[in-house]
């Protein structure tokens, strides 16, 4: 899985997948970034990717479906409330 994590979700989102065993190489910008996302589970590259490199990366996607939804997933997920006053 690749992921670019810019931001504090990201770095967030790419330690979910660092605990739920998930590879993932992560992408990120600067070098204030790469020192927050210091996460031995993580294959972890700086720097700003080209376009060209961008392309090069989603041309190795192999349409492989690494999750499946299901009519009770579905249901949860509209259920899900985000903790939106817990991020003001």
């Amino acid at each position: 899985m690749w992921l670019s994590a810019g931001t504090t979700e990201g770095r967030e989102l790419a330690e979910l997948l660092a605990d739920s065993n998930i590879k993932c190489s992560v992408c990120v910008a600067t070098d204030y970034a790469l020192e927050l996302m210091n996460d031995k589970r993580l294959d972890v590259n700086c720097g700003r990717l080209t376009e060209e490199e961008m392309k090069e990366i989603v041309a190795l996607n192999k349409n492989e479906t690494y999750y499946h939804q299901t009519p009770e997933l579905l249901k949860k997920y509209v259920e899900m409330v985000p903790p939106v006053d817990e991020q003001k």
